[in-house]
């Protein structure tokens, strides 16, 4: 998951007390939204039969704007990010070309584009100054890439990092005043790999290694964190790496799961597989964690590819993405305790969070990309 400077307003916290309330057998008071059809209904229980007991109602009464993407000049492209409620990160020309779509006067300014005819790109992070991609070869894991950024100001780019056959990295980085942290991944033997998180400082041009055994760079709130020793989630504060939540405490560490962090909010996505019984299908889903402790937003076994990557925004919609088929754009509100079912045309779709708003856009590439945004309540 990209991580993504936010801070976490009083009324989401207010709204996640609810939820604990609601998590405690608490009563909760009905939401004044409209109810669904009860073939929504179904459709939904079908996918997440396991879900917490949270009402599901229509997004009657949310602020709800749609719209289309035009790209034909450049080709088919498709969502990659979101860097503000008005700029979507885009990705184009079968990902030969990083640009910004602006929603507001529907321009597209390309930012980026990959060194050579056999690469890609593909963004990894960013603030409000630079915005951070790697350049890399198709089908290779990642290996033999390039790290780069764009001076979001400027408009200048500048390769910062490059690896050699041997490593491998992932497409996440976190991007903190002036400095961006990425990692590299190195084979060791079988079943045997080493992490290390690298620093690299603009100002300076100069990169080195950070932290050994790390992984996973992202944003709580305004400082860097990111998985120490495959165990713990840290967080990088005045000049020191103090420990957040401990991953052995939580029931997530034996299974197969990816972090993500939103403000303050830690997220995850899951999937559990029964080995001594591999043919029951897998439980998988997406939830936060509270006091070291899981806590399930969706959860099923037909969750399989329908429900990952979590993002909170600071005006309480949680989003995820839906690779999967059958169902409508759906986004989490923290303020009201209930899941919305925003009526549109898309069934498989991903999701962003920017401070003031979210937004769904067609998975699959295409020269008109289809949009839902869903703007903060004042």
């Amino acid at each position: 998951m990209v991580g993504v400077k936010m801070v976490k307003t009083a009324k989401v916290m207010a709204a996640f007390t609810v939820l604990a309330a609601l998590l405690s057998g608490c009563s909760q008071q009905e939401s004044k939204q409209t109810s669904i059809s009860n073939e929504t209904q179904n459709i939904f229980d079908d996918v997440f039969s396991d879900h917490i007991d949270i009402p599901i109602i229509t997004a009657d009464g949310y602020d709800v704007a749609s719209g289309e993407i035009n790209l034909s000049e450049i080709g088919e492209a498709f969502v990659g990010g979101m860097l503000d409620s008005d700029n979507l990160i885009v990705l184009c020309e079968e990902s030969t070309k990083l640009a910004l779509y602006n929603i507001s006067e529907k321009t597209i300014n390309v930012l980026a584009e990959s060194e050579a005819s056999d690469t890609l790109v593909a963004a990894a992070g960013f603030n409000e100054h630079y915005l951070c991609y790697i350049d890399y070869h198709p089908y290779s894991d990642y290996v033999g890439y390039t790290w780069n950024y764009v001076d979001l100001t400027s408009g200048e780019t500048k390769a910062f990092f490059s690896s050699d056959d041997t490593v491998w990295t992932f497409k996440n980085a976190a991007v903190v005043g002036d400095k961006i942290y990425f990692q590299e991944v190195e084979y060791i033997e079988d079943g045997v790999y080493s992490y290390n998180l690298y620093e690299y400082d603009i100002a300076t041009d100069e990169a080195s290694v950070f932290s050994e055994d790390s992984c996973y760079p992202q944003i709580y709130n305004d400082s860097l964190a990111f998985i120490k020793d495959d165990s713990q989630i840290v967080v990088y504060e005045d000049g020191e790496i103090n420990p957040l939540i401990d991953l052995r405490e939580t029931d997530l560490y034996q299974n197969s799961f990816g972090i993500g962090i939103s403000g303050d909010i830690v997220t995850y996505s899951f999937q559990i597989h029964d080995s001594e019984n591999p043919e029951i299908a897998a439980t998988s889903g997406v939830g936060f964690i509270s006091d070291n402790k899981r806590v399930d937003l969706i959860s099923g076994t037909k969750a399989i590819n329908w429900a990952e990557n979590l993002r909170f925004g600071n005006n309480g919609y949680a989003v995820w993405n839906n690779v999967g088929d059958g169902s409508l754009p759906v986004f989490y509100d923290a303020n009201e305790n209930a899941f919305v079912v925003v009526s549109g045309e898309l069934s498989r779709y991903a999701a962003f969070a920017a401070e003031d708003a979210i937004i769904f856009t067609a998975y699959e590439q295409d020269d008109i990309i289809k949009y839902y945004i869903v703007k903060a309540k004042s």
